[in-house]
């Protein structure tokens, strides 16, 4: 069979995700890591019928609600799923660590055909996978990965893995920096989530190493428990460093914080950079409060939802070596003042950058020739 590979165009050309897929439904492709097709033969997926979708279930959690750029996780889940006639089962986590794993249990007791794991706490990916093979259920990964070398390399070589989408949070972070030194930041300081939280981990070190390397100096770094410390420590971290040259903001409800803080008060001249966008963060930078953000990491659980339902399907995606692809390359977008008001259009409907065709198009049900 002749194969294609598929660029899905996020927002124009600016943010490029590029999607695995084998597509082949010759018996070679259709094993499952490391050769072992027997666990795809036993796991939920036998029950359904080769090339429909429909009724498929897939548990997935979120790590809190109420915040817009998780939310949007959501949303675009949902939509991926829609699309492809299956539906999500989305755990709310709580911004608590033990509720991954205990709502994980749960949503396996209803016995789901797949599992989309979103954990940003580093030390449960070893449990997901031992839940995940007692129920014989296959999982992806969305947006993080362990740091644990020897849990990550079980986990790709379990036959149940069928692959993980992420952005890299360290470049996110560092690619910040970058617009700070350009801007001629000297300082600057730091506000994120909990250490542990392995995407705000990497974003600040990416933002702290990059701005360091280059001359600057980051003066403090504070953290937040849960976004509803983001006010107070917002203003804890302002009034410590008023004479600081830049902001850096891992997360959007900080991001947010710091920037009424800093638009209702003019005495406050520190540029203001941030990870993580919402539609009210737009606005702030089209009034000149917040200098540039970058998002787009959305996107990663949607995708790899596309991978899970193909498995199902019966036409599991592998990559060039016949294991699950592990795509930790997406591309982000960097919205400045100069493309704040299209970004603003397409946040306006929630579209999350990704159509109903382009889904479509990381779908064997529909494309057959998808690859990597």
């Amino acid at each position: 069979m002749k194969k294609k590979a598929i660029s899905l165009l996020l927002v124009g050309a600016m943010v490029a995700a590029m999607v695995a897929g084998c597509g082949n439904a010759s018996s070679d492709n259709n094993g499952a890591a490391g050769g072992d097709s027997s666990a795809k033969s036993e796991s939920n997926s036998s029950a359904k019928s080769e090339g429909s979708s429909d009724g498929y279930t897939i548990a997935a959690n979120i790590w809190g609600t109420g915040a817009y750029p998780l939310d949007i996780i959501v949303h675009a889940d949902e939509k991926a799923a829609a699309v492809a006639g299956a539906k999500v089962d989305v755990a709310d986590n709580q911004f608590t660590a033990d509720k991954i794993v205990t709502d994980l249990q749960s949503q396996l007791a209803s016995k789901p055909d797949a599992v989309l794991m979103f954990s940003v706490v580093d030390a449960v990916f070893g449990s997901v996978q031992e839940l995940c093979d007692a129920q014989k259920v296959p999982y992806a990964l969305d947006t993080n990965f362990p740091s644990d070398q020897e849990v990550w390399d079980s986990i790709k070589a379990d036959p149940l893995f069928i692959g993980g989408i992420a952005a890299s949070p360290y470049e996110m972070g560092k690619t910040l920096a970058d617009q700070a030194i350009e801007a001629g930041d000297k300082t600057a300081v730091v506000l994120g989530a909990a250490i542990g939280d392995y995407s705000h981990d990497q974003r600040i070190a990416g933002f702290t190493e990059e701005f360091e390397s280059k001359g600057g100096k980051v003066l403090q770094t504070m953290h937040c428990s849960d976004p509803s410390e983001s006010t107070t420590k917002a203003n804890d971290l302002v009034m410590a460093n008023p004479d600081v040259d830049a902001v850096y903001c891992s997360g959007g409800d900080y991001l947010s914080a710091v920037a009424a803080i800093k638009a209702g008060d003019s005495s406050y001249k520190f540029d203001l950079y941030g990870t993580d966008v919402a539609p009210d963060l737009i606005d702030y930078i089209e009034q000149g409060v917040i200098q540039a953000m970058n998002g787009g990491n959305h996107v990663n659980g949607a995708i790899s939802l596309c991978l899970l339902v193909n498995y199902l399907d019966g036409h599991q995606i592998l990559d060039a070596d016949g294991k699950p692809p592990v795509l930790d390359y997406l591309s982000t977008y960097l919205i400045t003042p100069d493309n704040a008001a299209h970004f603003k259009t397409l946040y306006a409907d929630e579209s999350c950058f990704i159509s109903d065709e382009q889904f479509q198009s990381l779908l064997y049900k529909y494309n057959p020739d998808v690859t990597v």
